[in-house]
């Protein structure tokens, strides 16, 4: 646990150099959703969507990410996003999947 704590630091630490960089605030993400830092994850994937407004698969984490936190309405909204945004895409297809 010790070392994962770090390896998040580390990863914030980068964040902060350079802010607006998707790939950054992705792999944060998914360090915090790995560490069950559900809030936190949901917190930085809602901000990357003003950088990276068309990824789909950000939606489907936070898709994802609403159904462990039970926040359903939120989980349907990222599920219609992701179906309008990419219609024939695997992540429409993945989101479809997805029960609710």
């Amino acid at each position: 646990l010790r070392m994962n704590d770090q390896a998040i630091k580390g990863a914030e630490h980068v964040v902060k150099l350079d802010p607006v960089n998707p790939i950054y605030m992705g792999t944060l993400a998914t360090m915090y959703e790995t560490m069950g830092q559900y809030t936190n994850a949901i917190s930085l994937r809602v901000e990357l969507i003003s950088f990276d407004p068309y990824n789909a698969k950000n939606y489907l984490q936070l898709l994802k990410l609403y159904k462990q936190v039970e926040d359903l309405q939120s989980a349907i909204k990222m599920r219609e996003k992701i179906i309008t945004l990419a219609p024939n895409s695997e992540t429409a297809n993945l989101a479809k999947s997805e029960v609710l």
